[in-house]
């Protein structure tokens, strides 16, 4: 794990005040994710309607269509070069068209 001095300094005063429920308390770290629970579940249904469900020209989704998407139907913006991270966090794995 890599972490900052900074962070370990914090850390090891929590614990030093409040002791080792000091840490776990602390809840989630990091940011929270810009799209819901539900909204996670009707991208992954949109995503299976393919491409072509959107008038895009292509079999498979790109980053940045996937960034598209989610902008127009939950006006919440991903950089392109984020949303496979996105991706990857709902388990998606590409389905072709049959």
């Amino acid at each position: 794990m890599n972490v900052s001095p900074q962070t370990v300094s914090r850390w090891a005063k929590a614990i030093f005040r409040e002791g080792r429920e000091a840490l776990r308390a602390a809840g989630r770290a990091g940011r929270k994710p810009k799209l819901d629970d539900d909204q996670r579940a009707r991208l992954l249904t949109l995503l299976l309607g393919g491409p072509h469900s959107f008038e895009y020209k292509t079999e498979e989704w790109t980053s940045e269509q996937v960034a598209d998407l989610i902008d127009s139907q939950f006006r919440i913006r991903y950089h392109p070069g984020h949303v496979w991270k996105l991706l990857r966090q709902l388990k998606w794995r590409e389905r072709r068209a049959q």
